[in-house]
């Protein structure tokens, strides 16, 4: 399996859950990381179970698999990280299976953190700063439960538009397929115009593909009529501020 294909079969359900996890655990302030017992810790009281899945670092511009790394940690520890390699080695995943990979446009932090959860039986990500640029992301192993995936466009517009700003995607009709199957919905495709429609609800989103093959235009829409996000190119998507990033922003290592 190519890494792109892995990646475009999951980023969205992946955001979604990141989304929802900021939703349960707002910005909850400073914390510690204790990777001897498995713990990060906030200050307001919140104490999530995590793993290593391994570290990007700015000197050698390279990604580290936990797997790979010399520090010696426990097998908990290591639990999730271990079924990423063998998730690797059974589909030839070449990214999942060698020690480092360097960083460039096709592998970064976010990246690792998508591909280990689809390659994993953990839900969510945690990216920690561990100084001088290095950028470490855990498997969250034990967080609080997570609300189901609303059809409404107040959260099926933001984890669209957060994909978009990620850049993640390679293939839009095959990575919006994956979302619908996931939503229990159903992808209908005309043209160059995609029309989302998850399962639960009327709302639904019309994507129209640009000669890159990325969303030029979309919609969200509603059985009374569409409710327009934006009529803007691709281009003009907003991207999130530093002040609308806040937590969310670093869930997803941007």
């Amino acid at each position: 399996m190519d890494i792109c294909e892995l990646l475009d079969d999951h980023v969205f359900a992946c955001v979604d859950r990141q989304m929802a996890f900021q939703e349960v655990i707002g910005d909850s302030g400073s914390y510690q990381v204790d990777l001897h017992e498995g713990r990060v810790r906030f200050t307001t009281g919140l104490d999530l179970g995590v793993g290593l899945l391994g570290s990007a670092a700015p000197g050698p511009r390279s990604w580290l698999w936990a797997w790979a790394n010399p520090t010696a940690y426990s097998p908990e520890v290591l639990a999730a990280v271990e079924q990423v390699r063998a998730f690797g080695e059974q589909h030839d995943v070449r990214e999942l299976v060698t020690a480092e990979v360097p960083l460039d446009d096709a592998w970064d932090a976010t990246r690792a953190g998508i591909a280990s959860v689809a390659a994993s039986d953990v839900d969510v990500w945690l990216p920690v700063e561990a100084g001088g640029g290095t950028q470490v992301m855990l498997a969250v192993r034990e967080h609080p439960p997570l609300p189901a995936p609303s059809p409404e466009p107040t959260r099926l517009g933001p984890v669209l538009n957060q994909v978009i700003t990620l850049g993640v995607v390679t293939d839009w009709r095959r990575a919006l397929r994956a979302y619908a199957t996931v939503r229990g919905g159903e992808l209908e495709e005309q043209g160059d115009v995609l029309v989302l429609t998850p399962a639960g609800g009327d709302s639904g989103a019309r994507l129209e593909l640009g000669a890159d093959g990325r969303p030029a235009r979309m919609e969200m829409t509603r059985a009374a009529g569409p409710h327009r996000t934006t009529g803007a190119p691709t281009r003009a998507f907003e991207a999130p501020t530093e002040e609308k990033k806040g937590f969310l922003g670093r869930l997803f290592g941007r």
